[in-house]
């Protein structure tokens, strides 16, 4: 009888921190759109996914560790499109927001007009936002 309600005790347990984890997993990563030009967001999973966002023009910077083990910010270029317009370049139009698993679920949005673009690898092994179609 002692065996079989620790085996019970232990079934829910395990089954309790199931459901904490799953819930965890899918807490999504935003850019605050309130204040601040400049905002450092970082992956949940990855540490590798560590930008800044420069919020008013769109900037954005990827974490890199070089080889000396220093610390630099590479920019990530951006496919350009003729209406994504910043009415004032001094206050916020986009924001970054890292979702899911994998780099492609990481989007940048102006937030003036809905383009965005999501992160992605491309054919010549450069990060690039593409944009969404």
């Amino acid at each position: 009888f002692m065996k079989k309600t620790a085996l019970i005790l232990l079934c829910i347990m395990h089954f309790a921190l199931c459901i904490d984890v799953a819930a965890q997993k899918h807490n999504a990563v935003t850019t605050n759109t309130t204040s601040g030009r400049f905002e450092i967001v970082q992956s949940r999973l990855l540490r590798s996914l560590t930008f800044k966002l420069d919020k008013h023009t769109g900037g954005v910077y990827m974490f890199d560790e070089t080889m000396s083990d220093s610390t630099v910010w590479f920019q990530i270029p951006r496919e350009i499109i003729e209406t994504d317009t910043i009415p004032n370049e001094n206050q916020i139009n986009y924001q970054l927001f890292l979702g899911g698993y994998v780099a492609r679920d990481c989007f940048l949005i102006n937030l003036n007009n809905g383009i965005t673009w999501t992160f992605i690898q491309n054919d010549k092994g450069q990060y690039i936002f593409e944009l969404l179609k």
